[in-house]
C-alpha cells in the first residue's frame, strides 16, 4: 500500500473516530444501553483499525519516538489526559505489533500495565483509560501466562 493510499484511509479513519466520540460524549444525545454498547464498540474498533494502518505503514522506529514523545509529555504535564491516552495506545501498540521478542513485549506491558493502573485509580470513570489498562493487561497476562496474571 503506498504512503498516499495510506494518509487518505488514516484521514477517513480518524474522521469516523472523532465524529463518533463526538456523538457519544454530546450530553443531548440519549442513548439507549445497547445503542451506547454499540457506539463504543465502533470506536475501539475504528481507533484499532488506525492504529493498525498506522504502525503497518511505520517501521519501529515510528512507534518508539511516538513512546519517548508521549513519556515526556506525560513527565511534564501528569494531568495530561490525552498524552496519557496515547502513551497507553503507543505501549500496546509497541508490544503487540511491533516486535515478537517476549521480553520486549513484557517491558511495554509491564509499562502499559502499570501506568494505566495508576490512572483508572486517579480517573476511575475514563473509559480510555480503563479500556488501554485492560488492553496492556490483557497483552501482559498473554506473555506472562494465565496462572501469573
Amino acid at each position: 500500500m503506498d504512503n498516499e493510499k495510506v494518509q487518505h484511509l488514516l484521514n477517513r479513519l480518524n474522521n469516523s473516530y472523532d465524529n463518533m466520540v463526538m456523538v457519544v460524549k454530546n450530553p443531548d444525545h440519549k442513548f439507549s444501553e445497547q445503542a451506547m454498547t454499540s457506539n463504543m464498540a465502533t470506536i475501539v474498533a475504528i481507533g484499532l483499525a488506525r492504529n493498525c494502518v498506522g504502525y503497518l505503514n511505520g517501521d519501529i522506529k515510528s512507534i518508539d519516538e511516538a513512546i519517548r514523545i508521549f513519556e515526556v509529555e506525560v513527565s511534564d504535564d501528569p494531568e495530561s489526559k490525552e498524552a496519557i491516552e496515547y502513551l497507553l495506545k503507543s505501549y500496546y501498540y509497541r508490544a503487540e505489533y511491533a516486535t515478537t521478542n517476549i521480553e520486549e513485549q513484557k517491558t511495554f506491558f509491564d509499562k502499559g500495565k502499570s501506568l494505566g493502573l495508576d490512572y483508572i485509580n486517579k480517573y476511575p470513570d475514563s473509559i480510555e483509560f480503563r479500556y488501554w489498562y485492560l488492553a496492556n493487561l490483557g497483552g501482559w497476562a498473554k506473555v506472562y501466562g494465565i496462572l501469573t496474571a
